[in-house]
């Protein structure tokens, strides 16, 4: 609740929702290595693994509301991120197609070994 207060708050002080969107900087980089390199939004993925275990912790309906609820402001906001890099980063619609958003790939396939015999 006091976010929203905040946020709105912030809206109705300065020029609405405006000040709030991101503006192309030439700073902008795409980052596809470590965890980026196996799925783009590693933070969530662990929030949501936060949410599976509260709700298998503590299985009561007020819980399961307050999971599912989390949920669903995740999977939004990651959609709202990811519209925002494409318009920002031109690479980053190209990123999403070979990179999944929270859970990693699993590859069965051994790796080719280097240097060792």
């Amino acid at each position: 609740m006091l976010g929203f207060s905040s946020f709105s708050a912030a809206g109705e002080a300065g020029s609405g929702f405006d000040s709030f969107r991101s503006l192309v900087t030439e700073k902008d980089t795409l980052v596809a290595e470590g965890l980026f390199k196996h799925i783009r939004h590693p933070i969530y993925s662990g929030l949501l693994l936060d949410f599976v275990g509260l709700s298998l912790m503590r299985p009561t309906a007020p819980i399961l509301a307050a999971c599912a609820l989390g949920w669903g402001f995740v999977f939004v906001q990651a959609r709202l991120e990811e519209m925002d890099l494409c318009r920002r980063i031109p690479a980053y619609r190209d990123y999403m197609q070979r990179v999944p958003r929270f859970v990693p790939r699993v590859s069965f396939r051994p790796r080719p070994r280097v240097g060792r015999r």
